[in-house]
C-alpha cells in the first residue's frame, strides 16, 4: 500500500512538471492550478515537519505575506489587500505541500521527474514552432499580440531551463538545448526571457570559478539594489533624462517603463514608511491618472504615450515592495533573497550553480517585467523551487558535480 501511494505521488509530480510549459501555451496562467493539485496531494500524503514551516526562508515569505495583510488597515483598497494576502497564503501552503511531495524521492526518481519537465519544455518548443510556421493561428484566434499571448510561457521556459540543465548535465546537450531555447525566444516578444537567462548563465559560470565570492557578492548586490532603487530612480530618472535616454533607445515599452518608474519613484517619496497597501498599484486613486508622455519612435517621429500613470503594476519588484508595503516590506523582501542565498553557501558545483542561475533569472524578470504578486508567476517559482529540494537536502559533499 505504501509503495502504491509512493508511485501515485511520483506519477502526479511527473504529470504536473510535464504540463507546466505546454499548458501555458493554451492557458497562460495555468501554473496556479498545477501547484494547487501538487500541493493538495503533498499536504494529504506527505510528511510535513515543523522545520519545513519554520525554516528561515519559509518564515521570510510568511512575514512578507502577513505584513501585506496588515497593510490592509491603511490600504487604498482594504478588501483587495486582504483578498490578495489570503491568496498568497494559499500559494504558500500549496508550495509547502508541493515541496513535501518531492522531498523523499531517490536520485533516480528525481531524475525521472526532471526528464518529464524537459519533455514538457521541448513539447512547448514544438507548439510555438508550429504556431509560427502556420502564421500564428492560435495567437490570432484570441486576437492577442505575441507578448500578451506567450509571455507567461516564455518566462516559464526561461526558468524551467535551469532544471533542464541540471538533468542534461553534458556540455554538448546543454549547448544544443540553450540554442533551441534562444531560437524559440526570438519568436516571443519578451526580451526579459533571453536577458534573464543570459545573466543567469554568467552567474552560473562564476559559481564554478569563485563560488563563495559569487554568493556573497549577490547578497550585497541584492541589499543595495532593493534598498536604494526607489531613491536612485527618483534622483536619476527625471523627465529630461528620460528624453536623453530616448535618443539612444527607441523602444516604446522600454521608454514607457522608465516613465512609469519615474512616477512611482515620486509616489514612494511621499509615503516610504508604510506604503499605500498591498496591491494598491492597481487602485485608481494611486495610479489611475491618465498621462501623456512624449517619445521619439524608431522612425524618428515624435509620438505621445497615452497611459495610466501605473498600468496595473510597477513592473519592478523592489519598487512594488516599497510602493505598497513601505520600508518594512522592502526589508522583508531583502531578507527573503538574502536568506535564499545564505542557504546556498555550503554547496558547490551544479548544486550551487543551477539554483543560483534560477534565482538570478527570476530576479532579472521580477526586477524589469511583471507584477511580483501575480499568482501564476509565484506558482511557477514554487514548482521549480520544489524540484531543487531533493538536490539541496543532500549533504553538499555527497552531491555529484
Amino acid at each position: 500500500m505504501i509503495q502504491r501511494i509512493h508511485q501515485h505521488r511520483l506519477a502526479t509530480a511527473s504529470v504536473i512538471v510535464f504540463l507546466l510549459c505546454p499548458m501555458a501555451f493554451f492557458i497562460p496562467r495555468s501554473a496556479i492550478w498545477l501547484l494547487a493539485l501538487g500541493g493538495m496531494v503533498g499536504l494529504l500524503t506527505g510528511s510535513i515537519t515543523s522545520s519545513d514551516i519554520k525554516s528561515p526562508i519559509s518564515l521570510a515569505i510568511l512575514g512578507l505575506i502577513l505584513w501585506g495583510g496588515i497593510s490592509s488597515i491603511w490600504s487604498l483598497g482594504s478588501l483587495e489587500s486582504l483578498a490578495l494576502s489570503f491568496r498568497l497564503l494559499l500559494i504558500w501552503g500549496f508550495g509547502i505541500g508541493w515541496c513535501s511531495l518531492l522531498k523523499d524521492y531517490s536520485e533516480t526518481e528525481h531524475s525521472k521527474i526532471l526528464r518529464w519537465l524537459f519533455l514538457g519544455v521541448i513539447t512547448s518548443f514544438v507548439f510555438l514552432g508550429i504556431d509560427y510556421i502556420l502564421g500564428n493561428p492560435w495567437q490570432n484566434l484570441w486576437q492577442k499580440s505575441s507578448a500578451k499571448a506567450f509571455i507567461p510561457l516564455g518566462l516559464a521556459i526561461s526558468l524551467s531551463a535551469w532544471l533542464c540543465i541540471l538533468w542534461l548535465r553534458s556540455a554538448a546537450s546543454i549547448t544544443l538545448f540553450l540554442g533551441a531555447a534562444f531560437l524559440i525566444f526570438s519568436l516571443i516578444d519578451c526580451d526579459s526571457t533571453s536577458v534573464g537567462l543570459v545573466v543567469g548563465l554568467v552567474v552560473f559560470g562564476l559559481c564554478f570559478l569563485m563560488p563563495k565570492v559569487t554568493v556573497r557578492s549577490a547578497q550585497i548586490l541584492a541589499i543595495i539594489t532593493i534598498l536604494v532603487t526607489p531613491f536612485a530612480v527618483h534622483s536619476f530618472l527625471t523627465v529630461d533624462r528620460i528624453h536623453d535616454i530616448n535618443q539612444n533607445m527607441r523602444s516604446y515599452s522600454y521608454v514607457h517603463r522608465l516613465y512609469i518608474w519615474q512616477a512611482i519613484g515620486e509616489k514612494i517619496q511621499n509615503n516610504w514608511m508604510l506604503g499605500y497597501g498591498l496591491d494598491s498599484s492597481r487602485h485608481d486613486q494611486l495610479g489611475g491618472a491618465q498621462k501623456k508622455w512624449p517619445m521619439i519612435d524608431h522612425a524618428d517621429q515624435e509620438i505621445i504615450i497615452n497611459s495610466r500613470e501605473i498600468p496595473i503594476h510597477p513592473h519592478n519588484a523592489p519598487l512594488q515592495w516599497w510602493l505598497e508595503l513601505g520600508v518594512i516590506g522592502a526589508l522583508l523582501g531583502t531578507l527573503l533573497i538574502v536568506r535564499l542565498l545564505q542557504a546556498l553557501l555550503p554547496f558547490r558545483g551544479m548544486a550551487l550553480a543551477v539554483p543560483m542561475g534560477l534565482l538570478t533569472t527570476s530576479s532579472v524578470i521580477a526586477f524589469v517585467n511583471l507584477g511580483f504578486w501575480q499568482t501564476w508567476w509565484l506558482a511557477v517559482l514554487w514548482i521549480l523551487a520544489g524540484l531543487l529540494m531533493p538536490l539541496l537536502r543532500q549533504p553538499p559533499h555527497k552531491i555529484k558535480n
